[in-house]
């Protein structure tokens, strides 16, 4: 293994190889395997219908395993990503084929939509389990703009939590909410930021969840930021972090009430944010 090779790295190659599930690619020395799947956006029956034997193609360096003596590749990296300019339509298909590996589907009279300026975000604590993706599924059928995870001093997530894959799984579950709520735009998912330093450069308006707050809403119309509805862990914000969101230098706080019984978080972020839309 040559140790100059680095992922993202732009190189020559030779195809030297071709199978069912890919072609081997020689950059140098070194047979390296472009998958199928990395072929070309778009659909590919097999390799051999863009790929010659002997044909010299520049490719994308994706992986490396240096204990296995392997290094994966990339084409389509190399090509214009479809589904940037796909963002913001809605278009009709229709399902050509489809296998356990995926659909060919035909697209056709995409319909653009323009972005509203954000007006509704949810900023939320780090909870236990799979509670963050119930919230994300259910919070982007929404006019939520973006969903912000927060880490405070109650966040239920164990020590051990990956929580880069929790914002992974809530991404995805962002995605799928498209297909229920027919959106255009996919709601945006951030974090895990610590509450205490996402405050300091918050603006416009935080509403905060309280059962002496105002039973409605006072939303400000000469506001050019968005509102972001802020929902604690089951514990609740401790009296800290109460006294910072109230204090947040560059936003206003609101105090709402969404009843006199103590709800559960995703409990409590669904019920307000039917309140504030």
């Amino acid at each position: 293994m040559q140790e100059y090779f680095e992922i993202g790295q732009i190189v020559k190659g030779e195809v030297v190889r071709i199978t069912d599930f890919g072609a081997f690619i020689d950059i140098g020395g070194v047979d390296a395997l472009l998958p199928l799947s990395q072929i070309s956006w778009r659909w590919v029956e097999h390799p051999s219908d863009i790929l010659k034997l002997g044909e010299k193609i520049n490719i994308e360096i994706i992986g490396i395993d240096h204990g296995k003596q392997r290094v994966s590749l990339s084409l389509k990296n190399l090509e214009p990503d479809p589904w940037i300019e796909a963002k913001g339509k809605i278009a009709e298909g229709k399902i050509l084929e489809a296998n356990p590996k995926g659909c060919k589907v035909y697209i056709d009279n995409p319909i653009i939509v323009e972005e509203n300026p954000p007006q509704l975000q949810l900023a939320i604590a780090c909870l236990k389990d799979d509670a963050n993706e119930e919230v994300t599924f259910h919070a982007a059928q929404t006019n939520v703009s973006k969903i912000i995870l927060l880490r405070t001093e109650h966040s239920q997530e164990s020590k051990n939590s990956d929580l880069n894959r929790i914002l992974r799984r809530c991404k995805l579950k962002s995605r799928v909410s498209l297909k229920q709520s027919m959106k255009a735009w996919e709601t945006e998912i951030e974090g895990p930021f610590e509450l205490k330093e996402w405050l300091k450069n918050v603006q416009g308006t935080l509403v905060l969840c309280d059962m002496n707050g105002q039973k409605d809403f006072e939303k400000r119309s000469d506001s050019n930021f968005p509102t972001t509805l802020l929902i604690g862990p089951e514990g609740g914000f401790s009296n800290q972090e109460i006294e910072l969101i109230k204090n947040a230098p560059q936003a206003k706080t609101q105090m709402l009430q969404l009843g006199k019984t103590r709800l559960r978080a995703r409990t409590a972020a669904l019920l307000a944010i039917g309140k504030l839309i």
